[in-house]
Formats: C-alpha cells, structure tokens, sequence
C-alpha cells in the first residue's frame, strides 16, 4: 500500500474517531443513555459503543503475528458494557483507539501491516447461527469499521438533534456523498454564473429541443 494511500486510509478512520469524541465530549451523560423511544431503541451509547466494538475487535491484535488463518470476528462482542453507559469510559476508549492508530501508520512497517492477510467471519443465518468467512486484508477492514462507524454516526445525529445538539454537517456521512455535493454545489455555482453572463439563454439543442434538460 503506497504511503499515500495509507494516509487516506489513516485520516478516514481517524475522522469518524474523532467525530465520536467531539459528540462525547459535547453530550450529557443523561442524554447520552436516554433511549429514543418510539423512533429508535437504542440510546446514542448504545451506537457509539457499537461502532467502538468494531474498531477495537481490529485494532486490539497482535499484527506482528497475525497471519492468513486469524479471525476477525465482529459478532463476538460484548454488550451493555460501561462504554455504553458512561461517556467518560466511552471517551476513554476512544481516545486509546486513536493512539493505537497513530503508533499503527507510524510504524516503520505500516505498509506491510496494512497488506496483512486476515479472515473474516460473519453469521449469515440468526435461526441457526451458521457462518461464513472470506478472505481480507487489514487495510480493508480498517475501511470497513470507517465506513460502518460513519453510518451508526448518522443515526447518532439523528438522535443528537431530537435533543437539540447542532452537529456539523459532514458528521454522519460519507465521504463519496460529501464529495458529490461538493462536485454538485461547483456545478451549480459555475451553471449560475454562465447563466448570469448570457441572460438570454440561447438554445443550443437541434430542432428547437432544450439542451441538457432532456426535454
């Protein structure tokens, strides 16, 4: 993995971390447990330790070590547990991650920890609890706990704002949808000014159609 690549990969997964800490740092503990019932039934605890699961289940592992046949296993985990309940402990944890993930890209050997063989495992059936595994890398399950952790961070400031909490807009949501609306708002400004430098809007589509607009 170029080191490029690994300082994307590394400033993903440290955004949504860091989203995490500014909610916890700014939350009740009251609202933090408050369980949003009837629109959700969990509480912002409940998917902040979640999210918390899946990034310790990876990062807490000896990578030194690791090879083809270690199990990454997001289903084994504990619930109802202090990071669910007490924010301090939540900010604890989140805070410990993030320093496990500066001294993992700041190793000398960060490429080669990245391209680490792992398996994967999943339940795929709840009535018999069978599973299945797949082959993967840490650098792709480092992107997965990201992505998974930024969609848990959504219905987070769902629930922070029924509770009037004003979070950032980018909180809770993809970075290819950030892009997009970027890229949409660029367009649109640039459309707004050609608009404005030729008043008249002269047609340009063949037989009197209306170029661009599909009509």
């Amino acid at each position: 993995m170029l080191k490029a690549q690994q300082s994307v990969l590394k400033a993903a997964a440290k955004t949504v971390l860091d989203q995490k800490l500014n909610i916890l740092r700014a939350v009740s503990q009251q609202d933090y447990v408050h369980v949003h019932t009837p629109h959700f039934n969990a509480s912002v605890g409940g998917h902040i330790r979640h999210s918390l699961d899946h990034f310790s289940i990876l990062l807490s592992r000896d990578f030194a070590a690791a090879s083809p046949l270690d199990v990454v296993d997001y289903d084994i985990r504990d619930r109802n547990t202090d990071i669910e309940t007490n924010k301090d402990s939540a900010i604890a944890k989140t805070c410990a991650l993030l320093t496990t993930l500066d001294d993992m890209f700041a190793s000398p050997s960060a490429a080669q920890l990245m391209a680490t063989p792992l398996t994967v495992r999943f339940v795929g059936d709840a009535a018999s609890g069978e599973t299945y595994s797949a082959p993967t890398s840490l650098a792709r399950e480092m992107s997965f706990v990201a992505h998974h952790g930024i969609h848990h961070l959504a219905t987070v400031k769902l629930m922070m704002q029924r509770m009037n909490y004003e979070l950032g807009d980018g909180v809770g949501k993809a970075f290819a949808t950030i892009q997009h609306e970027q890229e949409q708002q660029a367009a649109t400004k640039k459309n707004t000014t050609e608009s404005a430098a030729d008043p008249l809007g002269a047609v340009t589509g063949a037989d009197g159609e209306c170029g661009g607009c599909g009509m």
